[in-house]
């Protein structure tokens, strides 16, 4: 288990990976959302108790742009 003292974190604004979702694929295939939505706030609940802020705002603009990064979607056109 990861302890949040122990980490750092940092916002990073660089593709570190690029993956196709297929529907037929664990990922794609919406089999995962329950356990992913529960992670996710298992998660913010530990940030919450270290301090540390998410900000929804701030975070729906980071989604907003990483959809709409022309060079990511071309770059996944391309690279195969």
């Amino acid at each position: 288990m990861v302890k949040l003292a122990d980490s750092r974190l940092a916002a990073m604004h660089r593709v570190l990976g690029n993956f196709r979702i297929h529907a037929q694929s664990i990922s794609g295939s919406g089999a995962l959302n329950r356990q992913y939505l529960e992670d996710l706030k298992r998660i913010r609940n530990r940030l919450a108790e270290a301090n540390i802020a998410v900000s929804p705002v701030r975070s729906a603009g980071l989604r907003i742009m990483r959809k709409t990064n022309v060079a990511r979607h071309f770059r996944s056109l391309v690279v195969r």
